[in-house]
């Protein structure tokens, strides 16, 4: 299980899965193809689908006014494309039961 940290590195990953594996360097090559392959496919589709783990969608964002809000100073936020993340069911059963660990429930 990975300690919990602000945040996650492909290292983590690979030493994760060093155990599995044994070699960390196999770990850590097999890491980098795949958030290679994940890159790739999200840039080249609109949707793409990890069966058990969730969906990436790159949604089109429109032009708008938005406003800084140190200075509260309108600006235009210029259209982009965002990737966005639903969850699937194998990680959202595991989000639910950790949060039930978590706050005793």
């Amino acid at each position: 299980m990975m300690k919990e940290k602000p945040n996650l590195i492909r290292n983590d990953i690979a030493q994760e899965l060093q155990n599995d594996v044994g070699s960390f360097i196999e770990a850590r090559r097999f890491t980098d193809v795949f958030f290679d392959v994940l890159g790739e496919e999200i840039t080249q589709k609109d949707e793409f689908k990890i069966h058990g783990f969730g969906v990436f969608r790159c949604i089109q964002k429109k032009s708008r006014i938005g406003r800084n809000p140190k200075t509260l100073e309108e600006a235009e936020i210029k259209p982009r494309r965002v990737v966005s993340f639903i969850a699937g069911g194998t990680v959202k059963s595991k989000i639910i039961s950790g949060r039930r660990e978590k706050t005793g429930n």
